[in-house]
């Protein structure tokens, strides 16, 4: 062979080895896209939605408004490979001065804030995010139902849609979510007035999101609350573990050797590049002060509960050292992974650090609700719940805008 040829061949082997990681490493990213993170755009009529709305909760007169911020690049490799930049503010609304033409790699994002109408009344702010395939006014059911039923009268919520999702743009990541989240606390601590204390609470994906913001307002020296995690996971590489081995029965991995096939799980764990490590963030939360409580269905079957107990176990561990702090594991018989929040509404009553109405009756049976619904005239409403007081009030405050030529900031989104 001539030299040319054997140097080109053993170039081409010297190649294979990194030619096989880019493989695992791109299948890896696709598979991470499909099992941790479902963006969904929002349905309705963007275009005339207002910025704000208000109405009446639990006898308290409440404000429903849309806040707007820019997320920088955050990186170089975002500034060189920008993600999408999402959809800007209405550029008659109260967010009309951020309406400007983004720099390469920023982002628009859209937060919905819950407060009393009255500035400075809100002694309580949550800030609540959703698991991977929930957008921010899923919540609104939920959040009404404990200002209804009285236990949070007063409190105001922040409601998080995580970048790429609803009319966002950019990308979910472990450092886009916390960088951006903090943005829209910044920015709804403005708008709330006063001096609330800040609570976090988050379900599935949601509660690696709130877990990680509670170390970072540590870090920034924010005071810390209540950090309830509703069915969290351990870690991304342990959920990719645990996924592969319910998908071994019946299939040819199941013929692998006990050995070979936990040799595979572990490199596939080790392929995704976003963690969200819970086990690390919980106890270092627990350990900034923060008051960790845990909810896990029995019956959910997509994390199992022994991460929601070994989580709480590690936190416990922590806050034990911390005089007077505990962190407190609430476990729901008979709730999966998606219905916990309506079947256990009182448990999280209590996690929050609410107290419960007088009579179970006032919590509600339907607190969460999520069939889509149509108004009387066939348009589809600004969220997807059954019943919200919210988004009737945005609807009602829509129809009441008279445009002379269509809204060029929040085009009409798909369903």
């Amino acid at each position: 062979m001539p030299i040319g040829s054997a140097a080109a061949g053993a170039g081409c082997c010297a190649c294979l080895p990194l030619s096989a990681a880019g493989g695992a490493r791109l299948w890896a990213y696709w598979l991470l896209n499909k099992l941790l993170y479902r963006p969904r755009a929002y349905s309705g009529n963007w275009a005339t939605a207002p910025e704000c709305a208000e109405f009446t909760l639990g006898g308290v007169a409440y404000v429903i408004e849309r806040l707007a911020c820019i997320l920088p690049a955050g990186s170089l490799y975002r500034w060189l490979a920008p993600w999408p930049a999402g959809i800007g503010p209405n550029p008659d609304g109260p967010t009309a001065d951020l309406d400007r033409p983004l720099r390469r790699g920023e982002s628009w994002q859209h937060n919905w804030l819950l407060r009393p109408s009255t500035q400075g009344t809100a002694d309580t702010l949550w800030v609540i995010f959703g698991g991977n395939g929930m957008l921010a006014t899923d919540w609104l059911p939920f959040c009404e139902n404990l200002l209804e039923c009285g236990a949070a009268k007063g409190a105001a919520f922040l409601l998080i849609d995580y970048p790429g999702y609803g009319a966002n743009g950019g990308m979910p990541s472990p450092e886009s979510v916390p960088a951006a989240s903090y943005l829209a606390l910044t920015e709804a601590l403005k708008n709330i007035g006063g001096n609330p204390r800040v609570n976090l609470l988050g379900h599935s994906l949601g509660a690696a999101a709130a877990s990680q913001l509670a170390v970072y307002l540590a870090s920034k020296g924010i005071s810390s609350g209540h950090l309830v995690l509703s069915a969290p996971f351990l870690s991304v590489p342990v959920m990719a573990e645990h996924i592969l081995g319910l998908t071994r029965s019946g299939t040819a991995l199941g013929k692998l050797p006990r050995p070979l096939f936990r040799l595979l799980q572990k490199a596939l764990g080790a392929s995704f590049s976003h963690r969200w490590d819970n086990s690390q963030a919980v106890p270092t939360a627990a350990a900034a002060g923060w008051t960790v409580n845990i909810l896990h269905g029995r019956r959910d079957r997509l994390i199992p509960i022994q991460m929601g107990r070994e989580l709480h176990r590690l936190a416990e561990k922590v806050a034990s050292g911390n005089e007077g702090q505990h962190a407190t594991f609430f476990e729901a018989p008979t709730a999966g992974h998606n219905d916990i929040m309506r079947v256990s509404f009182a448990d999280y009553v209590v996690a929050m650090g609410f107290a419960l109405p007088e009579t179970s009756a006032a919590l509600g049976a339907g607190c969460w609700r999520r069939r889509r619904r149509s108004d009387s005239d066939g348009r589809a409403p600004l969220d997807d719940e059954e019943d919200s007081r919210c988004a009737r009030a945005l609807t009602a405050a829509a129809d009441s805008i008279i445009e002379e030529e269509p809204a060029e900031g929040l085009p009409p989104l798909p369903d």
